[in-house]
């Protein structure tokens, strides 16, 4: 039995947090909720409230994963997240970084693939491949 499940919430795509983590994790932007033993949550709209409920907090086990999975993509491609100059995007829900000039394939970190988005010639936007090279 989990520690959310002993306090009465039930929701298994919630993950629990601790009071000083959740503080973190607001300033950061993320939607921190608080967890009530009736099974329900309410999202928290000021960091305040962090200090005034008395329970458990929590995070979307959703998030929270695709955060770590963005925040592998970052560690591999071995460079710090102040001199990153790309953006952090999702492809057939795969994170990756994305960067709308030609990338050379030697710059690509090992264990990284480099691919090209071809876009039409009616909307360069719109992409139409995706090539692996």
């Amino acid at each position: 039995m989990t520690e959310l499940h002993r306090y009465g919430y039930q929701n298994e795509g919630m993950l629990p947090v601790e009071r000083e983590r959740a503080h973190e994790l607001f300033q950061e932007g993320f939607e921190i909720f608080a967890l009530y033993p009736d099974d329900t949550e309410a999202m928290l709209d000021d960091e305040g409230e962090l200090d005034t409920h008395d329970g458990l907090f929590g995070i979307e086990k959703a998030v929270w994963e695709k955060y770590h999975r963005r925040e592998a993509v970052r560690e591999e491609s071995g460079m710090p997240e102040k001199e990153q100059k790309y953006q952090e995007v999702e492809l057939f829900d795969v994170p990756a970084l994305f960067i709308n000039e030609r990338v050379a394939g030697e710059a690509v970190p090992e264990g990284l693939h480099r691919y090209e988005l071809r876009g039409a010639d009616y909307d360069p936007g719109y992409p139409l491949t995706i090539e692996n090279r």
